[in-house]
């Protein structure tokens, strides 16, 4: 398998989302050229920063994973696939990824430090996380506590990123987003979820950064029908021979 590797930022998708060709949306198989591919295999992986687990730590907020996702609390990670990705279907240029599963916070009770109040209780979900390569935003499906309209918000923004830019073929294809940081929507709807006072939402907006978001998907080709046809007729012929051969030393 040709593994790539490409060192340059997302800049080319830019430029991509300005031709005039569609993006498509891939769940299990695709379309390069006039060749299918398909996803043998994936990983999605969020790495929270250790700014991030302080102020968890400090404001009394427990973190866990929402199935796919796994977390690792020794190493802060939390682990899943890609459930789906777009491209540009004439360039191949990604223009996003989206992860399965998702994280959830939450205070059980309420939370106090030094005898004021952080937060709590409640409770907010972040799933289908779709890193929008173009616009260096990441969405999420949010869902949570304490009046929390469940939808589809960009939750974050990242710096910078780097990786393959776009597919090309049968190959392994990596990617890593860093500077991962709540946008404003994103810090309003956590505090509405956990009932964060003035206390807790500034704790929360004083994260410098969350983390990192990284990920590999694995394509290989999918045999045309006809080359199904010809291993057919191949197979057919070799029994042929093998039933000739069998009846001319029987004779």
């Amino acid at each position: 398998m040709n593994t790539k590797h490409l060192l340059a930022g997302f800049a080319a998708l830019a430029i991509a989302g300005t031709a005039s060709a569609a993006t498509i949306k891939v769940e299990g198989e695709l379309l390069f050229g006039d060749s299918p591919f398909a996803i043998t295999s994936s990983t999605g992986t969020l790495q929270f920063d250790s700014s991030l687990m302080g102020a968890l730590g400090t404001a009394g907020i427990n973190f866990s994973a929402v199935a796919p996702a796994l977390y690792d609390s020794t190493d802060a990670e939390v682990s899943t696939t890609i459930s789906s990705f777009t491209y540009e279907s004439t360039t191949g240029a990604f223009s996003s990824v989206t992860l399965a599963g998702g994280g959830k916070f939450a205070m059980p009770t309420t939370k106090f430090v030094f005898g004021i109040r952080v937060g709590g209780p409640g409770d907010v979900s972040l799933t289908d996380l779709t890193i929008n390569l173009g616009s260096k935003t990441v969405s999420a499906f949010v869902s949570g506590a304490n009046g929390v309209v469940s939808g589809t918000y960009d939750i974050f923004s990242f710096a910078s990123s780097t990786g393959d830019t776009a597919i090309t073929g049968a190959g392994s294809y990596s990617f890593a987003t860093s500077g991962l940081s709540l946008t404003t929507k994103g810090v309003d709807l956590i505090s509405q979820g956990l009932k964060l006072s003035a206390t807790g939402k500034n704790i929360l907006s004083d994260v410098e950064s969350f983390g990192t978001l990284a990920g590999t998907v694995n394509v290989t080709a999918v045999p045309e029908p006809s080359t199904y046809a010809l291993l057919g007729a191949g197979l057919l012929a070799v029994g042929s021979i093998a039933r000739r051969r069998r009846n001319a030393a029987n004779d």
